[in-house]
């Protein structure tokens, strides 16, 4: 019995890496090599080269501030080669009731919806939609409460911001793989 175990493990552990090489995982933000090894390829290139509108309202500064952050660290590019334009809503609703049936705690949804253009002549690349879903306490103190939703406010903004970042990576990857990026900027589709 003993010797089947480790036959069996054996044959795992030899078959693996085939079964493996079929895999499509690419790395999110490292290199890879979509053609060839002298063709390696970053979407922090592409993630960089994004020029952020921006957004209405003080909830749309501070959504805008985190993408910044999240896509262009070093400032807003000079010559962009895309253009991001992003929409949010937000929208409070009470979950928990105390038997009295006034609210305990309050959940924040942010809802951002984005169009990746291509700046020279604003044809549509991508379009998504991110959620990002915050409770806070509604307590007694007033100014407790109204932190707190503040504070949901802030983390939901920069939860956003990282998945639209993680989203356009993924698409950037995708379309430079497939050559679905090529063809819309040198052919025009």
């Amino acid at each position: 019995m003993a010797v089947s175990r480790r036959l069996l493990l054996l044959s795992a552990l030899l078959t693996a890496p085939a079964a493996l090489a079929g895999c499509r995982v690419r790395p999110l933000y490292g290199s890879f090599d979509p053609v060839g090894p002298l063709n390696s390829y970053r979407s922090d290139q592409d993630l960089q080269a994004i020029r952020l509108t921006p957004i209405a309202n003080r909830l749309g500064q501070q959504v805008h501030n985190a993408l910044r952050n999240e896509l262009t660290p070093s400032g807003q590019p000079a010559n962009p080669s895309y253009i991001l334009t992003t929409t949010v809503r937000e929208t409070i609703g009470e979950r928990l009731l105390a038997t009295d049936a006034t609210a305990t705690r309050a959940q924040l949804r942010l809802t951002a919806s984005y169009t990746l253009s291509l700046a020279t002549n604003g044809t549509a690349l991508a379009r998504g939609n991110a959620t990002s879903i915050s409770a806070y306490d509604i307590v007694e103190t007033e100014y407790a409460t109204y932190r707190a939703e503040l504070d949901a406010r802030d983390r939901g903004a920069e939860e956003l911001a990282r998945q639209i970042r993680a989203r356009l990576a993924s698409w950037f990857i995708e379309a430079r793989a497939d050559g679905t990026l090529a063809r819309k900027l040198y052919i025009g589709e």
